[in-house]
């Protein structure tokens, strides 16, 4: 497989891109993927259960990384276009992202 993902869509046709959500692999359980994230007012804050520091990337639907958030700290995407983006610790490359919908 190449890792990547073909999207459909009503009105721009068909997009083929790397997919940014690989799945954990069988046999290994993975908690570093635990996270809440709080969107107000075009800022971004992420919620870990862990008092360990992580730092979160956010990727855009082109999987293009768009911004660095720390934990625990309010990080501004009033630059980021309305849109889907995906979320994910940047220390665990083997977890899934999130999706969050920024208006």
């Amino acid at each position: 497989t190449d890792n990547k993902i073909i999207l459909f869509t009503h009105s721009n046709g068909a997009i083929r891109m790397d997919a940014i959500e690989p799945s954990i692999p069988t046999g290994i359980k993975s908690t570093e993927h635990n996270f809440s994230v709080l969107l107000q007012n075009k800022s971004i804050y992420v919620i870990t259960p862990s008092n360990e520091k992580t730092t979160f990337e956010l990727f855009d639907q082109e999987s293009k990384l768009r911004k660095r958030i720390p934990q625990n700290t309010w990080m501004s995407v009033s630059d980021l276009a309305s849109g889907i983006y995906f979320i994910r610790n940047s220390g665990c490359r083997n977890c899934k992202a999130k999706k969050l919908v920024i208006f």
